[in-house]
């Protein structure tokens, strides 16, 4: 939003949209919220031009799912852009699930976009810095795919 792009928050979770509005506030700019469960969210079709998923954790068949009902809601040409904890990041303790079947690999994700474009893909280690409890190294994996046009 401080980029100037329109951005709408979905979570289930009131608070950390409540968190979202806040920061908007002091930044200045405006959000669009939505509390909603992204397992059952309708992205539509054709309706995004960007689609970001941050250490959002879900069990493999609702990711799966998750990913292509997004996929088929981005616009062509438009990019889903996903980081998360990966398999890992229990060994990190810098935060992240602790159950090892919400942790996925980077081919796990890569192949949730199978038929487009993977302009981006990482699984390592980085440095984390996201609040009090989300401080030190963390293994991440890192995908950045493109709707073909």
């Amino acid at each position: 939003a401080r980029q100037g792009c329109r951005v709408t928050a979905v979570d289930v979770a009131a608070e950390g949209l409540a968190k979202a509005r806040r920061l908007a506030e002091r930044f200045g700019v405006a959000i669009e919220i939505r509390v909603a469960d992204v397992a059952t969210f309708d992205f539509g079709a054709d309706n995004w031009d960007a689609i970001v998923s941050i250490y959002l954790h879900l069990p493999p068949k609702v990711r799966r799912d998750v990913h292509r009902r997004a996929f088929a809601g981005l616009k062509p040409g438009g990019v889903f852009v996903y980081e998360a904890y990966g398999p890992e990041q229990l060994r990190y303790k810098t935060g992240g699930p602790p159950e090892p079947e919400l942790l996925h690999s980077r081919d796990d994700i890569v192949s949730d976009f199978e038929g487009c474009e993977i302009e981006h893909a990482f699984e390592g280690v980085r440095a984390v810095n996201e609040g009090r409890q989300h401080r030190g190294d963390g293994y991440v994996v890192q995908v950045i795919a493109r709707k073909r046009g």
